[in-house]
């Protein structure tokens, strides 16, 4: 097992933060910036510039001449909106030994946004015929401008700090549910309703339906190309991911969004472009002053000189953003031309962060604050090397927390070696179900650690690359990302695997809970098509739990040399860690998995084969309430040891149920050998119910080699923010 990287910030952005440590304002800052202030202005405190464009072009003018010295942007508290991303390039770049810090003035919060307030609020007297009778009375509208680009078409709207859900309303398709795994990788591009469920509208274009299909890992926001209400058949603007049928675990599993007829909760809104109107039904008598609409979807990026085509980009460097606010972003729609992540639980290279770096390196964001956005907080893009995000508060993002998303299927391994630390990120994935904590797409030897995340609707953090199955299809919105001249017409897992970079990554003293709260097949940590070499160890992940989970953590497809070590798993549905081919399971404490559907393992073995995988010095310990086998596969669960355990390496793990302690006694002799050399004894932990599950100096799992554990030492530290940690009062403090 590999030894932790050094967790610290770069030395570079560290002097210039340094002087932010006893709380007063440096003395020298270069530039002030304040909502106040004026572009023509010098910058001073006195004078202080307008925007952060400003600042970063006075930057630029004098960053050569003072390239042996680090240069410190401070913003006054306050807002600025913004109605274009303000963009870093090469000219802004430090240079080898300069940091340029843009950071927030002690004590003060500075806040961008994109969101623009609407008025002229009327209260509707005449009603359409769509509206519900019990929002009569209740709707009021407003006239949208135009924008220089046409009619403006946004997909969240806020009221103050909180993001209003559009109206929708849900249907289950009539397509019945094929047999077997006919739905795995095939787009469907027909939906089949029930009748007045969807209508030929006039504002088609302004209609999505939002679909949980046949495969229950995956969520589709679509808009609809047309409707035959007679035949009652809809083809949505771009194929659905898997099959629009009925779902054999939510109903309804189909919403029809932004339609009057839906129109029927207070806080609901509904958008029609062909009129140029908005109606909403407020909250109070009245629509507030605070109702907004975003412009952008994203708000700052950092832009280095992407050869997207050739072999060297060349990257902006030693930029550092602290202590800023971003918010109030718009959704993504999906295009035909999008190129879409693993599954399609993102999208390649997009412009969908509040911050995004695309060919960055030695970049820092620390303790700044992501919140209530259509989308994803963080990007780190293409080339992007050595970065640090750190210390941030990222809370009720449309779909990601942070997403890392190197070049697909390739030769260019250039997204690597970033640390993402000690990050507070929840209740993310609230419009985008599949939306991820932290994810790692084609990407390597980055570090992740001291993250705690919660709320989450999907995988809380995962790793993955390019489904090397799907090459051939070349219609495949995953194959677009697929570098196809540099990989060779052999598409098999092993001549692939050299262009997929997921390797070498390791997560380590995160802590998870409440996460995988809408969809299937969904983990605390998942891999899925990954290289060799990534880690997985000393994790808290704790209170999974709903109908269509899977593990606390696992190694899903074409995975292979993953160790998954010293985890603390505890009441976790439906396994604490499951295994598919020859990866390590070493150390882990797995403590009692609840039942649901008739279903829970500890460890759960699945085909193929795991030929050599170890399964070593383990702890799986039930308080009382769930006696169960130690060891199972997916097929056979509650009923006997996995048989697929004989192509493993087994031995030195400890089981215990306190309630049932002779559970072990009944394991039939020939299950009972494939699991090796490992005992039934009390493990002697501290305090299972007060959460300490420290082993007790005369424990018997000592002798086996298993590792006491702490789980003091995951989750966030004590370097987190005191300022944010006042904002997210559901930090487990250290």
């Amino acid at each position: 097992m590999r030894h932790s990287r050094p967790i610290g910030v770069t030395m570079l952005a560290f002097a210039s933060l340094a002087c932010f440590a006893s709380g007063e304002a440096p003395m020298n800052a270069d530039f002030y910036v304040a909502p106040n202030g004026s572009d023509h202005g010098p910058g001073t405190i006195e004078q202080p510039f307008a925007t952060l464009g400003k600042a970063r072009d006075a930057v630029r003018e004098i960053k050569t001449r003072k390239a042996d010295s680090d240069i410190l942007v401070l913003l006054r508290g306050g807002t600025y909106p913004l109605r274009e991303p303000v963009v870093f390039s090469l000219a802004d770049s430090g240079a080898t030994s300069q940091t340029l810090t843009y950071a927030a003035y002690p004590g003060e919060e500075p806040v961008f946004t994109s969101a623009v307030k609407i008025g002229g609020w009327k209260e509707l007297t005449d009603y359409p015929a769509a509206l519900p009778d019990k929002a009569r009375g209740r709707v009021w509208a407003a006239d949208i401008p135009e924008t220089k680009d046409g009619k403006w078409r946004f997909l969240t709207l806020y009221d103050g700090a909180e993001r209003l859900p559009r109206a929708k309303t849900g249907f289950d398709p009539t397509t019945p549910i094929p047999p077997g795994k006919s739905y795995m990788g095939k787009y469907d591009n027909e939906l089949h309703f029930p009748p007045g469920a969807l209508k030929n509208w006039p504002n088609l274009d302004d209609v999505e339906i939002s679909i949980v299909p046949r495969a229950r890992w995956q969520h589709n926001i679509l808009g609809l190309q047309s409707v035959d209400e007679e035949n009652g058949v809809a083809i949505p603007s771009l194929p659905c991911t898997y099959q629009m049928t009925k779902s054999p675990q939510r109903s309804p599993s189909c919403f029809v969004e932004n339609v009057l007829e839906a129109l029927d909760e207070p806080g609901e809104w509904v958008l029609n472009t062909h009129e140029g109107r908005l109606y909403l039904w407020p909250k109070g008598a009245e629509p507030g002053p605070d109702i907004q609409a975003p412009c952008l979807r994203e708000l700052i990026r950092v832009e280095g000189g992407i050869d997207y085509d050739g072999p060297t980009d060349t990257p902006a460097r030693n930029l550092v953003f602290r202590g800023l606010t971003l918010t109030m972003g718009d959704r993504y729609s999906w295009r035909k031309t999008d190129a879409t992540t693993h599954s399609e639980w993102d999208l390649y290279d997009k412009d969908t962060a509040l911050l995004r770096l695309r060919g960055a390196e030695h970049c820092v964001i620390d303790g700044c604050r992501f919140v209530m956005s259509g989308e994803t907080a963080i990007r780190l893009d293409l080339y992007c090397q050595n970065n640090e995000v750190r210390n941030n508060s990222i809370s009720h993002m449309g779909r990601a927390g942070i997403v890392l998303c190197g070049y697909g299927l390739g030769t260019k391994d250039v997204n690597k070696k970033n640390t993402i630390y000690n990050n507070h990120i929840h209740h993310i994935g609230e419009l985008h179900w599949n939306g991820i904590g932290i994810y790692v797409s084609m990407s390597s030897e980055n570090h992740i650690a001291h993250n705690l995340i919660h709320n989450t609707p999907f995988n809380a953090i995962a790793l993955t690359g390019v489904k090397f199955w799907l090459l051939k299809d070349r219609s495949n919105r995953e194959s677009l990302l697929v570098r196809y001249d540099e990989i060779g017409n052999d598409y098999s897992f092993k001549a692939v695997l050299p262009f997929i970079h997921t390797r070498n990554n390791l997560v380590e003293y995160n802590e998870i809970h409440h996460a995988v709260g809408e969809l299937g097949d969904d983990n605390g940590v998942y891999l899925n098509t990954c290289g060799p070499g990534n880690v997985i160890r000393r994790n808290y992940i704790h209170d999974l739990s709903g109908k269509f989970k899977d593990a606390a953590i696992r190694t899903d497809d074409w995975v292979n040399g993953t160790v998954t070590a010293e985890n603390i798993l505890y009441r976790c549905v439906v396994a604490g860690v499951t295994l598919k081919h020859t990866n390590d399971i070493l150390n882990n404490y797995i403590i009692d998995v609840p039942e649901t559907g008739g279903t829970r393992t500890y460890i759960q073995v699945q085909d193929p084969p795991n030929t050599d995988a170890k399964i070593q010095r383990n702890i799986c310990y039930d308080s009382g309430r769930y006696p169960t086998y130690p060891i199972q596969s997916s097929t056979s669960p509650n009923k006997k040891v996995s048989p697929l355990l004989q192509k493993c390496a087994v031995g030195r793990n400890l089981f215990y149920s306190a309630g049932d302690p002779g559970v072990w006694a009944r394991i039939p002799k020939d299950q009972k050998v494939l699991l090796g050399d490992s005992v039934s004894a009390d493990p002697l932990f501290m305090d299972v119910a007060k959460g300490d599950f420290r082993l007790r100096p005369d424990s018997p799992a000592l002798k086996l080699g298993i590792v006491s554990l702490d789980v003091k030492e995951m989750g966030l530290t004590r370097e987190y923010p005191e300022r944010l940690r006042t904002k997210d009062s559901t930090i487990r403090t250290p």
